[in-house]
């Protein structure tokens, strides 16, 4: 049940965003988690003394980025808040995906090269 309550507050979210990118005086502005609480009450506890709110945003966006279809925008952030990804912010991100990745990718590649000489000399794990 804590899933379908978490996707139905998730695309409540989705859509205010979504009104925020078409009005043309919030097109380019990030929305801040304060402000997004105020605009949600109904789903998120902006008078609530503990920071659960900003946590149960930052894990809605999350959940929308990685549950959205091709025809949906992805929400991108910044230390001002969250807003529907503009073409230049798609590219952005693009770019910044692409280099955590990488980073990653040569991580992975020294464990794996680790990992290949301890099949090799097996005393390296010997205690």
């Amino acid at each position: 049940m804590k899933n379908e309550k978490q996707a139905i507050r998730s695309w409540r979210l989705y859509d205010f965003l979504m009104e925020c990118y078409r009005d043309s005086m919030l097109h380019s502005k990030f929305i801040s988690k304060e402000e997004i609480a105020r605009a949600l009450p109904t789903y998120y506890n902006v008078f609530d003394k503990s920071t659960r709110y900003l946590r149960e945003i930052e894990s809605d966006v999350e959940f929308l980025n990685t549950n959205l279809d091709p025809t949906q925008h992805i929400i991108v952030s910044n230390k001002d808040g969250y807003k529907i990804a503009s073409l230049e912010d798609y590219k952005d991100y693009i770019l910044k995906r692409k280099e955590y990745l990488a980073k990653y990718a040569k991580r992975t590649k020294l464990i794996e090269q680790k990992y290949q000489m301890a099949l090799n000399e097996p005393t390296l794990f010997d205690v």
